[in-house]
């Protein structure tokens, strides 16, 4: 981290043109860089992903992302658990991700939620099974706390799926106005979004993102 810190000072120090993917992250470098947002430039990343149209959706909702403390899963997972155990609603959630950070916290999530037939971790997939996923999902759910830009949900949008993610992240940014925003430090806040979520799922409401 301190080599890291050092050689960011000694890159600052020559005036880079600096692009970034978001207004979120431009923001975030503005303030803690103290570099002018003139000077940094807006170049947003895309998905190719195809789509299969007329694929069949099943009962579960989707996460795709490193499993780290970063993405807050642990509250999600909880959360996923007790909007399910309220309402009834016969709903999976399957994640899908490598187990990028090892912390007592990404260690507890599989010691907890690993052996349950509502919770599915499928590790890394290759692209042909991710498409798959994303094809026949209902839902998809990104609530981590911080994001630059959410490569993931934009996928999810390509596939028209409703989307639920966290308030002042790129996530948000590339979604809005069209997606269910939550507060990620809230377990009310997560749970309300869950059933405005499952709202539009079953209202069969076709979600068209406006993307750029």
């Amino acid at each position: 981290v301190s080599l890291y810190k050092y050689q960011l000072k000694e890159t600052l120090k020559n005036n880079p043109l600096v692009i970034t993917v978001s207004e979120n992250t431009r923001s975030a470098i503005e303030k803690y860089l103290g570099i002018k947002k003139e000077n940094i430039h807006l170049l947003q990343a895309y998905s190719d992903f195809a789509i299969n149209k007329k694929q069949k959706r099943d009962n579960y909702l989707l996460y795709v992302g490193h499993i780290e403390p970063r993405k807050n899963l642990y509250l999600l997972i909880k959360s996923f658990l007790k909007w399910r155990a309220e309402t009834g609603i016969d709903m999976k959630l399957i994640i899908s991700g490598e187990f990028w950070i090892k912390s007592a916290e990404t260690k507890n999530i599989f010691n907890e939620f690993g052996n349950r037939d509502d919770i599915q971790f499928t590790g890394y997939i290759d692209e042909l099974k991710l498409r798959k996923l994303y094809s026949c999902a209902s839902g998809f759910v990104h609530t981590s706390f911080a994001e630059g830009f959410c490569m993931p949900v934009l996928e999810a949008m390509h596939y028209n799926l409703p989307v639920l993610c966290s308030f002042n992240t790129g996530a948000e940014e590339i979604s809005k106005p069209y997606s269910i925003v939550i507060n990620p430090y809230s377990e009310k806040s997560l749970i309300n979004g869950l059933k405005k979520l499952n709202g539009v799922i079953t209202s069969c409401e076709k979600v068209n993102y406006d993307i750029k």
